[in-house]
Formats: structure tokens, C-alpha cells, sequence
């Protein structure tokens, strides 16, 4: 369930990048001599020339094309592990949590898709043990229901906000009997503005924003879950009835089923089936407000205990699990810092490596060709041909060393991070567990790896300029 406390599962894809290097180094000389002899038929020596000597002496840089291939692999593929897990940790604690901060009255109870049941042991013993807080909040009256949406983006950090209220019904579809479910009273006009952050792509298969247009076809439209449609035979324009009882009083009240959705933040298709529709309409349908929350979307760095006190202001409580808070649980934990700062040490002294390698690689292997070198002089080649031909070895072999190493770090990554998803809670699978490449850090690996074909081309050009001919030619003898 936790890979941090299985470290050997790193083990699988580091072998599985080394076989792939090992089987490049045999493919690769193969591919060289197709590149010479489609070269051949231009005019020019130098990268001819190249190539037929790396196609011909596949030992003599075998060493340093496997050891580039693996830092790389290795690094795209650790980048990227890092990245998908904070990543799926961000939208995890996002989608738990449903927006940056959320207010609701002090006798509301949390009912959602996860429950109080999904929250760490750490939030709910904040959220019960936050005593002072509570005894303000709960002298406060509903006068929260006629103050509109717009003075809460007077308080300092909120950005956007909207009303959400849920409510438990029962769900009666066909001539089917009554199920239990979750209904979501939204402002379709201001709540894509609140889950800009929290919402994915792969959420439904159209964009939050088309979703609430399909709410505005009329007032009893809904949006109802995956599920939901596929098990009860649903189709787009169906009627179904919801028995609602926000007020005490038990309503039948029919919807318009407009679209569908996959996931909804701190909604579980695991759990109950769930129904997005109109708050207002809800409203008009009940003959009277009843309960909801106030989502809001905050600036980056808003101090959350400020919004939590302009709280108790409208006479509201903060719920504790914002994601922030769940967050830090999750991303504190000793053993994941402890395996990322391995990798990360790893990674650094790996890279190091092979940059000594590469560059003893390059003397070692001008010194021992420096006859053949002044062969190629005597019998015509410029310095300038000369230089060119080393320098197409250099980048020949870094240049294919980088995209050899990158392509085995993906493919790595596509077969071994899904494995790596930390399942935890009662519905570990939503949301779903995205892999993400992480290009940004793989750039990075990419400018060292430009940097050490600067230093190698250098130190080249150095050692040509200082060789003479009459030096390295010498009858009889070796060199």
C-alpha cells in the first residue's frame, strides 16, 4: 500500500533500464554503419569518418555511451517518480479538500462523497479539539443566508467564492426502487472560477465550464456520475426524481438529466451516487433556504487563520481539512523526504560521475588515437576537418546517450510509477494517478549534459592545437 516502505521497488526499473542499455550498445554500432553509408553520398570526410569509427570500435566508447544512458534514465525516470507523486499528492489533498478554504454554519454536519471517515486522525482531532473557535461560532444565527457571494471577496486573499450545499436523498430512477445518494447544490456561474485549481481534465469528458453551461439549459437540469448513468441506463434528456428533505419536510422533486461526470471534488464514485443541479432551484423546490458552505478560492500565501476569523465574522466556522493541511500530513511523512533526499544525493554523485568518466574518456582516447590523428594530418586532413571529426564523435555519442537515456527513463516511467500510487484512505483510486514526465527537470539534466559536450570540445580543440605532427608520427614506435 506505501512504497516508501519498500524502497526495493526501485530495483525493478533500475534493471530494466541497465538491460536496455546494454541491448542499445549492441544495436548502436549497427546503426552507425547506417548512418555512414547514407552519409557516404554527401560530399565531406569528417562525419563519414566518425561514423565508421564508432561503428567499428564499439569497445572503445561502450563504457562511457552505457554510463551517460543510465544517469540519464535515471534521472528522467527518479524526476519524474518525484513529480508524480507530489503532484498526486497536491490533487489528492485538492480534491479531499474541494477548495482552498471552506465555511460552513456551526451545526452543519460534513456530508460528502468521503465523509469525515477519509480525513486523517490529525484533522479531525483539530477540527473537535478547536474548542474556542466552536463557542464563537455557535452564538452566531443563518443571517450567512442573505449575504450575498460578493462581500465574501471582501475579505483579504479571496479571489472567488460560491455556495455549495449538499444534501443526503434518495435517488429514484425508472421503476426502480429508491437508492441513497448525494446531491450537490452548486452556482454554476461562480463555481468554475473557485475549482479552477481543483479540477482536472480527465475529471469528465468535457471542461467544467461546458458542464455548468449544460446546467444553464434550464433550472431542473443535473449532472449526474459516471456510475450512476451506466448502471441505471440513463441517457442525456431522461427525467429522474429526487426525494429531498433539507427542511424537514419530504419533497419529490424532478430533474433533467443534461451531462455527466466522472469525479467531483470530495465526491466518490465508490461511495454513494452523486447528482450536481441548481442551488437555487433546490431552494424554490424546498420553499426555503437551508444549509450550505461557502467555497472560496484564495491568492497564493493567504494566511488561513485570517480567513478563518473574517469566519466567525458571517457566523462560520472554517472546516479544518483545507488542502494545505492535508497536504503537509502527507509530503512531512520521514520516510518519503528521507527516499526523495536518497535520490536526490543519488542523482547529484551519479552525475558527477559521469562527467569525470566522460571527460578521462575524452584524453584517454585522444592519446591513444594520436598516431592515428597525425596520419590523418600528414596524408591531407586540416586541422579544421580534424577538430570537426572529433567533435562529431563527441556529440554523436553524448547526443545519442541523452535521447537513448531519456526514451528508456519514460518508458520506465509509463511501466513502473503507476505501481508507486500511495493507497491510502478508504478510496485510494480517486482521484485517479496521473503520471507526469517531469520536462523541467529533465532540461536541467539535458544543460549538463550540453555543458560536459562544451568541456569535452574544448579540452579537444586544446589538445589538437598542441599536437604536431612530426611528434606523433613516429616510425616503428608506439604511442
Amino acid at each position: 500500500a506505501d512504497p516508501f516502505h519498500n524502497p526495493l521497488l526501485l530495483l525493478a526499473p533500475a534493471l530494466l533500464m541497465f538491460a536496455l542499455g546494454l541491448l542499445a550498445l549492441r544495436l548502436f554500432p549497427r546503426l552507425l554503419s547506417l548512418l555512414a553509408w547514407l552519409f557516404a553520398k554527401l560530399p565531406g570526410v569528417s562525419l563519414v569518418t566518425a561514423l565508421r569509427f564508432l561503428s567499428r570500435t564499439p569497445r572503445a566508447y561502450g563504457g562511457p555511451v552505457l554510463l551517460m544512458m543510465l544517469t540519464l534514465s535515471l534521472a528522467t525516470f527518479t524526476a519524474s517518480m518525484a513529480r508524480t507523486l507530489d503532484q498526486h499528492s497536491q490533487d489528492r489533498a485538492r480534491y479531499r479538500a474541494g477548495a482552498d478554504a471552506r465555511l460552513a454554519s456551526p451545526g452543519a454536519s460534513i456530508v460528502t462523497g468521503g465523509d469525515m471517515r477519509d480525513l486523517p486522525r490529525a484533522l479531525l482531532t483539530q477540527a473537535s479539539s478547536d474548542g474556542a473557535a466552536q463557542d464563537v461560532a455557535l452564538e452566531a444565527s443563518n443571517d450567512y443566508y442573505y449575504i450575498p457571494t460578493e462581500d465574501y471577496l471582501t475579505i483579504s486573499g479571496v479571489q472567488a467564492a460560491t455556495r455549495v450545499a449538499v444534501s443526503s436523498v434518495d435517488l429514484k430512477i425508472g421503476q426502480g426502487s429508491a437508492q441513497d445518494g448525494l446531491f450537490y447544490g452548486v452556482d454554476r456561474e461562480k463555481l468554475a472560477a473557485v475549482l479552477s485549481d481543483t479540477w482536472r481534465d480527465d475529471y469528465a469528458d468535457e471542461s467544467l465550464g461546458a458542464l455548468m453551461n449544460h446546467l444553464a439549459e434550464s433550472p431542473e437540469s443535473v449532472l449526474v456520475s459516471e456510475k450512476l448513468f451506466k448502471e441505471s441506463g440513463l441517457r442525456v434528456g431522461d427525467r429522474i426524481s429526487i426525494e429531498m428533505s433539507d427542511l424537514g419536510t419530504r419533497q419529490d422533486v424532478l430533474f433533467t438529466v443534461a451531462g455527466i461526470l466522472g469525479y467531483f471534488p470530495t465526491l466518490y464514485p465508490e461511495d454513494k451516487p452523486f447528482i450536481i443541479g441548481n442551488l437555487d432551484h433546490s431552494f424554490d423546490m424546498q420553499s426555503g433556504q437551508y444549509d450550505f458552505e461557502v467555497w472560496l478560492d484564495l491568492k497564493p500565501g493567504t494566511n488561513i487563520q485570517g480567513i478563518e476569523a473574517a469566519a466567525y465574522g458571517y457566523g462560520l466556522r472554517l472546516i479544518a481539512a483545507t488542502p494545505e493541511r492535508l497536504l503537509s500530513i502527507d509530503t512531512l511523512r520521514p520516510e518519503r523526504q528521507g527516499l526523495f533526499g536518497l535520490l536526490s544525493v543519488g542523482f547529484l554523485s551519479t552525475a558527477l560521475v559521469t562527467i569525470i568518466g566522460f571527460l578521462t574518456y575524452t584524453l584517454y582516447s585522444f592519446q591513444r588515437r594520436l598516431v592515428e590523428m597525425g596520419v590523418m594530418r600528414a596524408i591531407g586532413l586540416s586541422s579544421r576537418q580534424l577538430a570537426v571529426l572529433l567533435i562529431s564523435e563527441q556529440s554523436l555519442v553524448i547526443g545519442v546517450s541523452t535521447i537513448l537515456g531519456t526514451l528508456f527513463g519514460m518508458l520506465a516511467s509509463s511501466m513502473f510509477l503507476p505501481f508507486m500510487q500511495v493507497r491510502i484512505g478508504l478510496f485510494p483510486d480517486t482521484p485517479p494517478f496521473l503520471v507526469h514526465i517531469a520536462w523541467d527537470q529533465i532540461m536541467l539534466v539535458y544543460g549538463i549534459a550540453a555543458l560536459m559536450l562544451v568541456i569535452t570540445v574544448v579540452v579537444t580543440l586544446l589538445l589538437l592545437g598542441r599536437m604536431r605532427i612530426f611528434e606523433a608520427v613516429k616510425l616503428g614506435e608506439a604511442v
